[in-house]
């Protein structure tokens, strides 16, 4: 998936910040125990709520907002927050579906190589972001080589390989939400 070369790990910290030089700022990064009383939780409308209120502060546009998750945030978006399941809210698309397209005005992309936090195993980076805050650079394009390889039984070997990177343009326009996916 492009969305994750190009946005998910370079969003959250392995590129530096146009602006600030350096991982989102820690006002940026909503802890695995936001809005649970000082537990660990998974992904929840709490969290949801706030990514979306750390953008609209800072003003960044409502159109594009993207969120990146995995499969067990959505269990557990699903499982324990009402607003989701119910008709007022949502229109029981997440029910009927089983996945969620929008929601709290962002679109929601499922990929399990969203990344977990450093040192973790369990505790996952999501991420929210808005389109246009985000810049990809291509330092060379895709190269592709095919050869036979005579001491393998002549089988053919191809390679590709090509050099990008991406990079925020302004803090405020991306969110890391950090869930722990061994609470249920």
């Amino acid at each position: 998936l492009a969305w994750i070369v190009t946005v998910d790990r370079p969003a959250v910290s392995e590129v530096t910040d146009a602006t600030t030089g350096g991982p989102l700022n820690v006002g940026q990064v909503l802890p695995v125990t936001y809005g649970s009383g000082g537990a660990n939780s998974g992904l929840s409308l709490a969290k949801l709520t706030a990514a979306s209120y750390l953008m609209d502060k800072s003003d960044i546009s409502e159109s594009g907002r993207h969120f990146g998750y995995s499969a067990k945030e959505l269990n557990n978006l699903i499982t324990n927050v009402d607003q989701v399941n119910s008709v007022l809210y949502n229109d029981v698309r997440a029910l009927r579906d089983g996945r969620i397209r929008d929601f709290m005005g962002f679109e929601f992309t499922r990929s399990e190589l969203v990344p977990f936090t450093s040192g973790s195993t369990t505790i996952r980076s999501c991420v929210a972001w808005q389109k246009d805050i985000l810049f990809m650079g291509i330092g060379q394009d895709v190269m592709t080589k095919m050869d036979i390889l005579p001491t393998q039984s002549q089988a053919v070997q191809v390679y590709t390989c090509m050099l990008m990177d991406a990079t925020r343009s302004t803090e405020a326009g991306v969110v890391q939400i950090n869930c722990d996916e061994s609470v249920t």
